[in-house]
């Protein structure tokens, strides 16, 4: 079975943490990282492609479209955005 290699992005602590506890444990995904910015998000997707990225919104440093942007729409994996907003 393939696995389903996920990135979290969020500049929240708390909210990455829940997001991996509620994860944690479903068969077929396995967590490629976390970034708590837009530039570590883009150079983690640059360096080690994840097969998603779970995005948030609104972070200190760029938004999540930045994030988009700055890789290429067509570099960029799927994404599920995520905001507290």
């Amino acid at each position: 079975m393939n696995r389903l290699r996920l990135l979290i992005v969020d500049d929240e602590p708390l909210i990455r943490q829940g997001i991996r506890r509620a994860l944690t444990g479903m068969e077929g995904l396995e967590f490629a990282g976390e970034c708590d910015s837009g530039s570590q998000a883009i150079d983690a997707i640059l360096s080690h492609p994840p097969d998603l990225v779970l995005l948030d919104v609104q972070m200190p440093d760029c938004t999540g479209l930045d994030v988009i942007r700055k890789i290429g729409p067509q570099n960029m994996p799927p994404v599920v955005f995520i905001t507290a907003y």
